[in-house]
């Protein structure tokens, strides 16, 4: 006899089913509860009747239930009706029933209830009405009492036979009177309650775990139907709470109806995938499409009935001996099979899914080892290595077994590996018996999917959670992550963002998610713990806290001092390839200033989802993709006690001034705004209110301008006259946040940028961010400025700004914003901007030029328009003390910033002296490898992030990378042939560079790869005699835009291989980080214990791995935390100490990267101390 494995299991907690919105249903009443829970009110059909008798099923699981003439229970002949049953027959007392083939059976009771006083054996098939209590469960003799019931045998007996011949179980019933106290005995029963009421029948438990599963997932399309009712159905975005909430409906709807046609149900499902119309399951080239069956692992014979017969013929799909479907594990001796119908529509006559313009083939990403592994292998069959558009098939069942699923262990576990003998089983279209199960279970292996034979709603639940995310084409992180103070400690704080893209393109939303950190004192390993989630927190429209730039003046953004024509009153002329709204498009659109400003403040009220016309919308949070978070702590100290004097001691009281005040995170994002966010904790760790809620925002004047196209919706009639929505980029730039002095006060100040969304730069005074306002406002440098220098200097500027003190000639201190100009200026020049931070809203600002002399030659010249992005400030001399053997400022640091090395689009690095008045420099410090391209010449571009250390002979060593992804071209073919590096160079001059270094100068390596293809060392070239530095030229392609960071030694440098864009797919982009000794280049990851401090290592001579992000978007930064010393420990017996800890043990520091787990990095115990220019 089975045992009916989806039976109710104390070891497992059950919960209502899961709400739209991630609530959950009412608790079950242990007194009352309801054989269905949908009230047919609401949930009614034209099945309603079904449900109608189940929802008024009202059940008292702790007392008897005397079952009724219409709810009598079967035996059928070989069972025995155990000795104490309370029962009832209709048949008189003189008659006896159940009884044949020798046995007696029992007597009738003429319709009263009797007690068998013995164990009655059934001889003939007979229904009897039996009084029970619902709330009883059975479980093994040996098994351990659950949670506080009496373990006696008097309260949980031994039932012989219980599950068979020979099979004792233990009885268990919940009842008061089985508890060791009251709060055992309501966990108990209410567990039960919601056992029956949410997940007794496979139904209801389909129900409960597709609810409980969706309620978690942000970034999918979902559509559903039944295999009896198969209508085309409607791909819901469960990003947007309206979608949401109707496919949940559906799902509440379900009820058992019909046979189970699975064939053409199948058949079906693959059919969505090829879709055209509006609404179509298939968007893009490289999506991943996943088809999930839930069944109860049967399926009605092929007969010649139409229902139950597919529309097309498959023929041997799985047996045509191409690479996808080698003859082990896949092929099998018969036709139109499930299995056959799967491979069709895996790789077959139905893939690609889609073709034709904009679904070019070959994009859908797979796995890298798809291209090194000998495709023979077991290890290459059970990957999905299929580039073009299919469909993978997963197919869950509720406790079923085949006749080789679950029989044969080997084939079980791996039949990738151990090849099932499908032919063994017969023709599948004749049986419909346990060889079914193994039919569906070839269908997945075929389409590379998963077969999940789930025991419990836990279980399903589980199952669901991994074809999702094996289908799910992933949230992109945005490559960033911000951090507090190096060191793990009260208050550590982490914040992430990702972005997702959904609704046909035109729904870009973001979350921005906070974990606080500690560390395990037993492990010393970093715990992350989930904190909030901003885009969930943000403010209702009216309690917002919002302040723009109109061009003019900074002003309270609200109906009242927003217009319609300053929403799209960008320059066309300044930004011509951007698509802009008009005043009349949004009238057309039924918006007032009102409306409008409600409307980009987070009012949903007017979206097309909501019954208005503005563009629909998952988050009011607006996507985050190249503005890294920030955060601002109340223990930030960035050094300036060493200054001395009155800046010192000030200095101090302003820290002690500050550490009452709240952590704070800021980010750009592009719905206009750089949003102020609560931290939500002190500067002790304790968490406060508020975590993640939004404290202000601030509208730069170039975004401004263009917010009118947020409100655009996606338009369905594509002859419609107004504009389609486009996305486009608004505060999408790198922040700096540090304390400044001005006005005779120490001020906290936030300079940020818009990146790809405008040419400009501003300031803010963050010192309080609760009273925020125009005033809060210092400065903006754009290309809407009135002075036609800055005018024409000022690009999109793409590298992190610098807040330095720097100190005149005459000894005076001022507090400067150093930024490069960016890109794509009108000037087209490389710029460096150094601007005063509290002089005025018209800042002081001093520019200086670098500019290469013209080549002479064809040869010599190098082509391109230029602009200076990434840069590094350094403190390398006292400008007011000169060394008397050299007659040049003293080479000591004072506290003060004097030295800029920044990089440039056309790959020269440039070197800047800020005691220097002089307006430009003309010699690079250093200038990369050159490539030519339709007769041109140029140079590897730089806009990453630069890291410098102490070189040889107190020189400066200079790291960086070279590569883009920032313009169109860098999508284009070409770019992915080109040859990228990574550089390292030493500079030893002093002052003004009159040489150039190059490439000549440095040591060559070249990457190879590991065998495993996830990890990578290096090969060395021919040295230069006297060597300058080093340089590592990446696989073609691939690029470095990230951020370098140097931990303990090791340098460590992310980067990225976007290897084919379209459809609006970035495909198969991978990325890597690579750790490298900073002075000689060599591979230095074979000290990092990855994912602990007990982890692996990698072998000798590592110097990069591959990350996993589960998105296509590059990684860009590489965080560092530092674990406190392991302190000694108390002996938790005397309370005496614990033995010294041995100097040089327990100092570690993590390096957090996306796409990998922490990477551990051991470092001298002791004092660590380093003076580093923000």
């Amino acid at each position: 006899m089975g045992l009916i494995r989806n039976y109710f299991d104390p070891a497992i907690q059950y919960d209502p089913w899961t709400k739209a919105d991630r609530t959950l249903w009412k608790q079950a009443d242990f007194t009352a509860a309801r054989a269905d829970s949908r009230d047919p009110a609401v949930y009614g059909d034209a099945n309603g009747q079904i449900r109608m008798s189940k929802y008024g099923t009202i059940v008292g699981l702790g007392q008897p239930r005397e079952v009724t003439s219409d709810n009598s229970f079967r035996f059928v002949i070989g069972m025995t009706i155990p000795s104490g049953t309370r029962y009832r027959t209709t048949e008189p007392s003189t008659a006896r029933i159940c009884n044949s083939n020798g046995f007696d059976g029992v007597r009738g009771t003429g319709g009263a209830w009797s007690t068998i006083t013995s164990n009655a054996h059934v001889g003939a098939n007979c229904s009897v009405q039996i009084s029970y209590i619902p709330a009883t469960f059975y479980l093994p003799v040996a098994a351990p009492a659950p949670t506080g019931y009496n373990s006696n045998d008097v309260n949980r007996p031994i039932i012989a036979n219980a599950c068979g011949p020979g099979c004792n179980m233990r009885r268990y019933q919940i009842l008061k009177s089985n508890y060791l106290t009251t709060t055992d005995f309501n966990n108990a029963s209410n567990n039960f309650a919601n056992w029956f009421q949410y997940h007794r029948n496979r139904i209801l438990s389909i129900i409960g775990s597709e609810s409980r599963t969706l309620a978690n997932v942000d970034n999918m399309r979902v559509g559903y139907f039944t295999i009896n009712n198969r209508k085309q159905p409607i791909m819901y975005d469960i990003g947007d709470d309206t979608s949401r909430k109707t496919l949940f409906e559906q799902i509440y709807h379900l009820i058992p109806l019909g046979g189970t046609p699975n064939r053409v149900a199948i058949e079906y499902l693959g059919q969505q995938f090829r879709r055209t119309d509006f609404g179509a399951p298939v968007l893009r080239a490289c999506q991943k499409n996943g088809g999930m069956l839930f069944t109860d692992g049967y399926t009605n014979p092929n007969a010649q009935a139409s229902p139950n017969v597919p529309s097309a013929t498959y023929g041997n799909a799985d047996s045509t001996g191409t690479v996808n479907f080698p003859a082990l594990p896949f092929a099998d001796g018969y036709s139109e099979t499930i299995a056959d119908i799967a491979a069709s529509y895996y790789s077959g006559v139905n893939t690609p899914l889609v073709t034709g313009q904009g679904f070019t083939g070959g994009l859908v990403p797979v796995d890298e080892k798809c291209a090194t592994l000998d495709k023979t292998s077991a290890d290459w069959k059970r990957l999905d290595c299929q580039k073009d558009l299919h469909m993978n098939f997963y197919a869950i069942t509720l406790g079923a077994q085949g006749s080789i699923y679950e029989v044969n262990q080997a084939a079980t576990r791996d039949p990738y590996a151990n090849a099932p003998n499908w032919n063994a089983d017969g023709d599948p279209l004749v049986n419909d018996d346990g060889r079914v199960i193994d039919e569906l279970w070839h269908a997945t292996i075929n389409s590379r999917g998963q077969f999940i034979n789930a025991k419990s709603p836990n279980e399903v639940t589980a199952a669901m959670r991994r074809v999702l995310s094996a289908a799910s084409a992933a949230n992109s992180p945005s490559g960033t992550l911000a951090l507090t103070g190096a060191r793990i400690g009260a208050g550590s704080l982490t914040v992430t963002p990702e972005y997702q893209i959904s609704n046909n393109g035109t729904d870009w939303s973001s979350k921005l998610k906070a974990n606080q950190v500690s560390v395990d004192p037993d492990t010393r390993e970093a715990r992350f713990t989930p904190l909030w989630e901003a885009s969930a927190q943000m403010p209702a429209a009216s309690a917002r806290n919002v302040y723009f730039n109109d061009g003019s003046n900074v002003r309270k953004f609200d109906g009242t001092s927003i217009s319609l024509s300053g929403l799209c009153g960008l320059s066309a002329t300044l930004y011509p390839s951007q698509s802009l709204c008009s005043q009349s498009d949004l009238t057309s659109l039924g918006a007032t200033a009102a409306t409008a400003a409600n409307y980009l403040l987070g009012d949903r009220s007017g979206e097309v989802q909501q019954g208005g016309k503005f563009r629909d919308r998952s988050t009011v949070l607006g996507d985050i993709v190249n503005s890294t978070p920030v955060i601002s702590a109340p223990v930030d100290d960035y050094g300036y006690r060493g200054l001395g004097g009155t800046l010192g001691t000030s200095y101090t009281d302003y820290l002690n001034s500050k550490r009452n005040k709240a952590y704070m995170v800021y980010a750009g994002a592009n719905d206009g705004m750089l949003h102020a966010v609560d931290g939500g904790i002190d500067s002790t760790g304790a968490v406060t209110g508020g975590g993640g809620r939004e404290r202000f925002a601030y509208v730069p004047a170039t975004s401004y301008g263009h917010m009118g196209n947020l409100l655009l919706p996606y338009q369905v009639n594509k002859s419609s006259t107004l504009p389609n929505f486009d996305h486009r980029y608004f505060v999408d730039g790198p922040i700096a946040v540090g304390d400044t002095y001005y006005n005779n006060a120490w001020q906290t100040t936030l300079v940020g940028t818009t990146g790809a969304g405008g040419r400009g730069v501003f300031a803010l005074d963050v010192t309080n961010p609760a009273s925020f306002g125009a005033s809060s406002r210092l400065w903006e440098i754009n290309d809407l400025s009135g002075d036609a220098t800055v005018r024409a200097n000022i690009g999109h500027v793409l590298g992190k700004p610098v807040i330095v003190p720097v100190r005149a000639a005459n000894g005076t201190v001022s507090w400067k914003a150093i930024f490069g100009n960016g890109y794509a200026s009108a000037s087209g020049k490389a710029v460096l901007f150094v601007v005063d931070i509290g002089t005025s809203s018209t800042p002081t600002i001093h520019m200086i030029e670098a500019t290469e002399p013209a080549g002479t030659t064809a040869a010599t010249k190098i082509s391109g328009n230029n602009g200076l992005g990434n840069l590094i400030v350094l403190d390398r001399i006292d400008n007011l003390t000169i060394d008397p053997t050299t007659n040049k400022p003293a080479r000591t640091r004072d506290g003060y910033a004097d030295t800029v090395y920044a990089a440039d689009l056309r790959g020269a690095i440039w070197k800047f002296d800020l005691t220097s008045t002089a307006t430009s420099v003309t010699v690079p410090a250093f200038t990369t490898g050159t490539y030519s391209e339709g007769g041109l010449n140029y140079r590897q571009p730089i806009t990453g992030g630069l890291q410098a250390a102490s070189g040889e002979n107190g020189g400066v060593l200079v790291l960086f990378g070279t590569g883009s992804f920032s313009f169109d071209k860098d999508n284009q073919a070409s770019s992915a042939l080109q040859t990228q590096s990574l550089y390292g160079f030493t500079d030893k001059v002093d002052g003004v560079i009159s040489t150039t270094l190059t490439r000549a100068n440095l040591t060559p390596f070249s990457v190879s790869s590991g065998t495993s293809g996830t990890t990578r060392s290096l090969q060395q070239g021919n040295a230069p005699s006297t060597s300058l530095g080093w340089y590592v030229d990446l696989p073609a392609g691939e690029r470095f835009v990230g951020y370098p960071e140097l931990v303990s030694g090791i340098l460590f440098m992310p980067t990225y291989a976007p290897l084919a864009i379209s459809s609006g797919c970035s495909t198969d982009g991978v990325n890597w980080l690579f750790g490298l000794n900073p002075r000689t280049g060599v591979g230095a990851l074979s000290g990092v214990r990855m994912g602990g401090i007990g982890g692996s290592t990698l072998a000798n001579g590592s110097a990069g791995i591959s990350l996993n992000t589960g998105g296509n978007a590059p990684v860009k930064d590489v965080g560092v935390s530092v674990v406190p010393r392991l302190e000694p420990k108390v002996n938790p017996k005397d309370g005496s100490a614990a033995p010294t800890v041995p100097p040089g043990s327990g100092c570690w520091m993590i390096v957090s990267v996306a796409g990998a787990a922490p990477m551990y990095v051991p470092y001298p115990c002791g004092r660590q101390s380093w003076r580093q220019l923000q």
